[in-house]
């Protein structure tokens, strides 16, 4: 793949990961409960007194299977670091 179109292939991404993060939050947010987010983990929210944490993958057909597959581990990793007590 030459740079330009992995570039493009890049933006198209991030913007699709942008606009799904940003839907989650509104929606989130909507019902009241309280987001935030830090530079590793796309979501944290306090929801009816249980903390969540949310990991937001856009896909294709081409690497949907990898990208649940990287999710799930993040999710995993983060339950591991950010676990109270």
């Amino acid at each position: 793949m030459d740079p330009a179109e992995w570039a493009a292939r890049y933006e198209k991404s991030n913007n699709a990961h942008k606009a799904i993060l940003n839907k989650l939050h509104d929606f989130l947010d909507a019902r009241g409960y309280k987001t935030s987010e830090n530079v590793q983990v796309d979501l944290f929210a306090n929801v009816k007194g249980q903390e969540w944490i949310f990991e937001v993958k856009s896909t294709n057909d081409d690497n949907f299977l990898s990208q649940v597959r990287h999710g799930i581990s993040q999710l995993y990793e983060y339950r591991y670091r950010y676990r109270k007590g």
